[in-house]
């Protein structure tokens, strides 16, 4: 099970040759950040300097590794694992009952087969 996501952020690892290009082009300092992992809106950033990267801001992020924020996984409780799979027994049991009742003809009919079975179910569903 998953719980929710701690960092909501998207973080953007870029080639640092392709980083130090950059810094000699825009003739001035990048900060710190951008060496480490950059956000989305730092790509804002670089795309209002794109005039002075000294590259394309494609062929920057070209090979870049994007980090996605990942939810916290969530251990389920044994009692949780137990129901898990009675329910899942309980279920192959039908299934299986449902497959095989044609085969012996003292289970040929189920009530559940049956139309005044049927119809009490829709007029309980209905009238409560």
């Amino acid at each position: 099970m998953l719980d929710s996501i701690e960092d909501p952020e998207i973080k953007i690892s870029l080639d640092k040759e392709k980083l130090n290009r950059v810094k000699v082009s825009l003739n001035e300092e990048l900060p710190q950040r951008f060496f480490d992992e950059i956000r989305v809106e730092d790509v804002g950033w670089l795309n209002e300097k794109r005039a002075t990267l000294g590259m394309p801001l494609h062929e920057l992020l070209l090979g870049c590794d994007i980090g996605l924020p990942r939810p916290v996984e969530v251990k389920r409780s044994a009692q949780l694992e137990e129901r898990i799979q009675k329910l899942k027994q309980e279920q192959h049991e039908r299934e299986y009952r449902d497959m095989t009742k044609n085969v012996d003809n003292v289970r040929v009919r189920h009530p559940e087969d049956t139309i005044a079975f049927q119809s009490n179910i829709i007029h309980y569903l209905f009238n409560y």
